[in-house]
């Protein structure tokens, strides 16, 4: 019993002691007194029971806390690890490059192409007007020698989706959209296996017309020249060669 409800009960037995006198005390019928002091003793036990049960859900709240705490900190320790070997498997088995592109292998005609590019990089825009304006001159008549193949290719939805298998001879028809500098150099690397080679630059369209020596050397160009020039339009056609 704590030390105010001990004065509180000296009290009320002061007051009843006063107030009943000299009266005879009957066991079977307990006085004011007795009835207060077991009032004050179940309060007593309430407040005990409820402080044990406030103690109790504190320590179990601090319990599951303590858990979760755990179970976090082992799903990051398991997602940490796991990156970590998947970071360490893509670097051990893919090459590692730099900014776009990075991790990426490129073939042999695409490095010899930006090696090309690497060589003639110095190139001015004037350099660069006076070789298409070279070539303009020295080819105006490129596209005259097989008007056939012009007027039926005009896009490359209109190639046709497969070249005979008797066909000696294959003629890819190129047209690339206001291609300058180091695009023009790719194509011509592309191309540098053909039989023949021309090319007409009208001022903004730039026309390539090459024959090679066989049908899967030309579809090959022409993917490669599609893969690094994807705005061009490429078309395949079967050419007689005198």
């Amino acid at each position: 019993m704590t030390s105010t409800a001990r004065h509180i009960q000296d009290a009320v037995l002061d007051a009843v002691l006063e107030a009943s006198g000299d009266a005879p005390y009957d066991p079977l019928e307990p006085n004011d007194y007795e009835e207060i002091v077991q009032a004050c003793a179940q309060r007593e036990s309430s407040l005990e029971r409820a402080r044990r049960a406030e103690a109790d859900l504190r320590a179990s709240e601090q319990r599951r806390e303590a858990l979760e705490s755990k179970s976090r900190s082992a799903v990051l320790a398991s997602l940490a690890t796991a990156s970590q070997s998947t970071s360490a498997s893509a670097t051990a088995s893919v090459p590692m490059g730099r900014g776009r592109g990075r991790a990426l292998v490129l073939p042999a005609w695409m490095k010899n192409a930006a090696n090309n590019n690497n060589k003639n990089n110095n190139d001015t825009h004037e350099d660069i007007s006076k070789k298409e304006q070279a070539i303009a001159g020295k080819t105006r008549d490129s596209n005259s020698k097989f008007p056939q193949a012009s007027d039926r290719f005009q896009d490359a939805a209109d190639a046709p989706k497969g070249i005979r298998a008797s066909e000696n001879e294959i003629r890819t028809l190129l047209t690339l959209r206001k291609v300058i500098g180091a695009q023009r150099r790719d194509a011509e690397a592309v191309c540098d296996g053909a039989i023949s080679f021309e090319a007409n630059y009208d001022g903004q369209d730039l026309t390539f017309v090459a024959i090679f020596p066989s049908r899967r050397t030309a579809t090959t160009a022409a993917q490669q020249l599609q893969m690094i020039l994807p705005g061009s339009l490429v078309a395949l056609a079967p050419v007689q060669v005198d």
